[in-house]
């Protein structure tokens, strides 16, 4: 009865299949390739299946090849090696045909790990291949590609799939996703990470407009792994979430499998190791031995990782000696180089130091043979390590400036700002040990100085002549800025272990060691979340407000008790108003003894008398779309601040738009002022918008739109929710408006760390530009605004009121 139940559905379909006229076997046939084409393998194989199944019977036809073979395409498609051979067997009676049959026999012989018999077919089918047969020319090329690529040989790859683009592109194939993916590969392969994002963009959007569902999950795939190369690790799990998600949905083991992978190991960098495990084996119960080693090896290697994360040397090395046997099945240099720089990072954790030395020289040699920066960096950092436990101190440090100059060099090849901002995310760890031995060695200033060479490196690149390196942080002018000024400066750095403060002013450089990251991030939340939920610490009391105060401002001592001080946030310190903090007897917020202004860059600071401001640009009260909130107190607040402007140019209601924002050089003023809705995008800062007069589709002026305008303002004030930014990368710091300012040339910026309510903003904006008008620097008008502000109402103490609003700058005012 089951054999019945199979069989009589088929004998329909070829019945059906028997009624068609000739030209709805071409109809057939093109829907197949239509279908195949635009990436939807399993209807191109169903549909093809019955007419193959049909005319079986009769070799000789016209239509037996051409079904037979897209069968076997569309099954290749679905990695189903095994079926798609028979069909493969030839010869095919033309020469069309054959060189689309050879084509498919040199895919399963690549897959198959059998490079040779691959290229032999390839050329057979290029000798053949009738002229104008377009697709099956790229698919040749492509094939070529993929094989120089496992044979290390990128640059012949790079020329193959270019060749393959130029026969194939603009057909809006899946050849043409494919091509423009492995171009994207290539550029992985070889470490250029950011120009492989543009071809990988490429593909999904080809892939996305023809419905593509397995190549959008390729691309996706790919996306995710590129970003987590360049440390942003929140996008790159966006990406792989989805391409597991369309794996899932399509059955397509191979892939998803793959998606977990490099899931697992986004989520590992990200600290959580409970969820990179849960990937990583879910991936590895996915694995078909012989046909994923090269994943099974990387899945053991990262799963080693985790167990020597947690402590447990002997599943770290159990599982690494797993990944030997598949490397050594495998015989490929880069599966051995990764297990054996796993190898050595087991035996330096025993601490088996002499066996790490000779695995890490080992793994040295052949990161250097296979071109391989990533590998060769993570030698030199584990070298230092090694060289740190046996005490030898010059080597140590030897192999840190190594580990240095490799990331550098990295860094300067990448073409795209945005990426730039991501790149130490991944790497700050070895910056992290790298300060944490200098320090232990009594070498302050030179801590000092390799903490600031990864600190807020595109703000100061900007600054700098075109060409022209950026210039190392060096202590003793700083000081003598920091003299001129009357400052201090307090340059924060949150590590794992512990963190450290340094307190510098013109006659002295001390470094204090302050508690770990994750306890000051915790209490930041903490005490963030209390003042922004209206809490009034000095009446309540507040245990996270007071460990702050205790743990990060006491420890700089005479420092902390008054004057101007110049802050230097790291990490979760970005999203604290340090002022809001209450002093030691919990009498008074900090903000009555200090003026506090943040510095995201130390080398850009400099000593300066003040500017007075005297020609200003304001945007302000747009025209509000459906669903804005209302801000009755803008209009109040635009009189306020341009009441002190003789020469002043106000952009308001239908006037304030975007466009007009590009058209009104803003370069030719000494102030910016935007009084409007902003919204913040933690995802992608850049794309953070303050919210204009025009269109829905064209009111928003980004913050990438202000990096292209360049300014040379002394003031720019963001009267507006969370202007300062949303999200910290490491590094460079909080990524929002006043970045985006400060890149463009602003000298200082006012903006919000969270939502503020407008009418106090209003007030508070009033007071701060009498300050400003009466020639107070941008940082004591703002603290006597807000200590106006506090003064003026029971309500205004509350530190949600006037506490979101900082003062960033690059002067040094005297």
């Amino acid at each position: 009865m089951a054999t019945a139940r199979v069989v009589i559905p088929l004998l329909l379909c070829f019945i059906q299949a028997g009624d068609l006229q000739p030209n709805r076997w071409a109809d057939l046939y093109a829907e197949a390739s239509r279908q195949l084409n635009h990436g939807d393998s399993e209807s191109a194989g169903r549909t093809a299946e019955p007419a193959y199944h049909f005319w079986r019977v009769a070799p000789a036809s016209d239509w037996y090849w051409p079904f037979r073979l897209i069968f076997a395409e569309s099954l290749l498609e679905q990695d189903r090696m095994a079926e798609a051979t028979p069909l493969l067997d030839g010869p095919a009676p033309n020469a069309a045909w054959e060189a689309r049959r050879l084509v498919g026999i040199a895919f399963i012989e690549f897959r198959a790990r059998d490079n040779d018999g691959a290229r032999r077919a390839l050329e057979s089918a290029e000798s053949i291949n009738p002229q104008g047969a377009r697709d099956v020319a790229g698919k040749i090329d492509l094939i070529r590609g993929m094989i120089d690529l496992r044979q290390e040989h990128p640059a012949e790859a790079e020329d193959c799939f270019r060749h393959a683009l130029e026969a194939v592109g603009g057909t809006g194939s899946l050849v043409e996703s494919h091509t423009l993916t492995d171009l994207g590969v290539g550029d992985l392969r070889s470490f250029r990470n950011d120009e492989a994002v543009a071809w990988f963009e490429r593909a999904r959007a080809l892939a996305q407009k023809s419905g593509m569902k397995s190549a959008v999950m390729l691309s996706d795939s790919n996306l995710g792994v590129c970003f987590r190369r360049l440390g942003d690790l929140d996008r790159a799990l966006q990406y792989l979430e989805e391409a597991a998600s369309i794996a899932e949905s399509l059955g397509d083991r191979a892939n998803l499998m793959r998606g977990l992978v490099t899931e697992g190991e986004a989520a590992f960098e990200l600290g959580d190791n409970v969820k990179a495990e849960k990937y990583l084996e879910k991936a590895r119960h996915l694995t078909s031995t012989g046909r994923d080693d090269e994943w099974l090896a990387t899945i053991l290697d990262d799963l080693s990782e985790i167990a020597l994360a947690r402590g447990d040397l002997p599943g770290a090395d159990r599982l690494n000696r797993e990944a030997g046997e598949v490397t050594d099945r495998l015989g490929t240099p880069r599966a051995r180089l990764a297990q054996g720089i796993q190898a050595a990072e087991i035996a330096a954790a025993r601490p088996d130091y002499e066996a790490a030395e000779r695995l890490f020289g080992q793994a040295r040699l052949a990161a250097e043979r296979l071109h391989d920066p990533v590998a060769l960096w993570q030698c030199h950092a584990g070298m230092a390590s090694v060289y740190r436990g046996k005490g030898r101190i010059s080597d140590t440090a030897q192999e840190y400036r190594a580990a240095i100059g490799i990331i550098e060099d990295e860094r300067s090849k990448l073409t795209h700002d945005e990426f730039k901002l991501s790149f130490l995310s991944h790497l700050i760890r070895f910056y992290d040990d790298y300060v944490d031995f200098l320090i232990e060695r009594g070498d302050t200033a030179g801590a000092f100085r390799v903490a600031q060479s990864c600190r807020a490196r595109l703000l100061a690149e900007k600054e700098q002549t075109a060409g022209t390196p950026v210039v190392a942080v060096e202590v003793k002018p700083l000081q003598r800025a920091l003299q001129a000024s009357g400052s201090v400066l307090l340059s924060y750095w949150l590590a794992p272990q512990r963190s450290f403060l340094w307190v510098i002013d013109g006659a002295d450089l001390r470094v204090v060691t302050l508690p770990r990251e994750a306890e000051i991030a915790s209490r930041v939340r903490q005490y963030s979340k209390a003042i922004q939920g209206d809490a009034n610490p000095l009446e309540t009391g507040s245990a996270a407000g007071q460990w702050l105060s205790s743990n990060v401002i006491a420890p700089a001592g005479r420092a902390a008790k008054g004057g101007k001080i110049v802050i230097q946030p790291d990490g979760a310190l970005h999203q604290l108003n340090f002022e809001s903090l209450p002093v030691a007897d919990g009498s008074r917020y900090w903000i009555h003894d200090a003026t506090v202004s943040i510095a995201p860059s130390v080398a850009l600071l400099r000593d300066s008398s003040n500017v007075q401001p005297s020609r200003l640009l304001l945007f302000g009260d747009p025209e509000s779309a459906a669903g804005d909130p209302p801000l009755p107190n803008l209009k109040m607040e635009i009189e306020a601040v341009s009441a002190h402007y003789s020469d002043k140019t106000l952009y308001t209601q239908a006037a304030a738009t975007p466009s007009s924002y590009k058209s009104s050089h803003p370069e030719t003023y000494s102030t910016l002022h935007f009084a409007a809705h902003a919204v913040a995008n933690r995802e992608s800062p850049l794309d953070s918008a303050i919210l204009l007069a025009g269109p829905a589709d064209s009111r928003k002026l980004y913050a990438r739109d202000i990096l292209a305008r360049p300014l040379t303002a002394d003031l720019v004030t963001l009267s507006a929710c969370q202007t300062a930014g949303s999200r910290t990368y490491y590094g460079e710091g909080l990524l929002g408006f006043s970045w985006a300012f400060l890149n463009a040339g602003a000298r200082n910026v006012v903006a919000g760390l969270w939502p503020v309510d407008d009418r106090a903003t209003a007030h508070l904006m009033e007071r701060f530009y009498q300050g400003i008008a009466a020639g107070s620097p941008p940082a004591v008008a703002l603290r006597q605004a807000k200590l106006d502000l506090m003064a003026s109402s029971p309500l205004y103490r509350r530190p949600r009121f006037w506490a979101a609003f900082e003062t960033f700058t690059q002067v040094l005012y005297r």
